[in-house]
C-alpha cells in the first residue's frame, strides 16, 4: 500500500492510493484520494476495494512509517470488529 501524491488535482482529487495483491494474482488497484487523506478514510478505502474482494491479507506492506501502519492496523480492527493485541520484541506476551 502506498499513496502517490501532488498530482495534478482532477475532479478533486490530487493523489492516489495504489494497493498491490502480492499473493497469486498481483494484481494492482487505484484509488483516487486526496493528499490529506485521513487514517480512518485508509481503512475505509482498503475494506471497500481489497477486503470486500480478497479478505483480510496475511500482511500489510507499507513505507509510511510504524505510526501510520499502527494506527491503520488499529483502526481497520476497529471497522472490522476484531481486537488487536499489540507487543514488542521485549515484551512479547499479548494474553494477558
Amino acid at each position: 500500500m502506498d499513496l502517490i501524491t501532488d498530482l495534478l488535482s482532477c475532479s478533486g482529487f490530487n493523489s492516489v492510493m495504489v494497493m498491490v495483491n502480492h499473493g497469486l494474482s498481483k494484481g494492482v488497484i487505484l484509488t483516487p484520494c486526496t493528499k490529506t487523506i485521513t487514517t480512518k478514510s485508509v481503512a475505509d478505502l482498503f475494506i471497500q476495494k481489497v477486503f470486500s474482494h480478497f479478505g483480510l491479507p496475511s500482511k500489510i506492506i507499507s513505507d509510511h512509517g510504524p505510526q501510520f501502519t499502527s494506527k491503520f492496523t488499529l483502526e481497520l480492527g476497529h471497522l472490522l470488529q476484531y481486537s488487536n493485541a499489540l507487543s514488542t520484541a521485549y515484551y512479547p506476551q499479548t494474553d494477558g
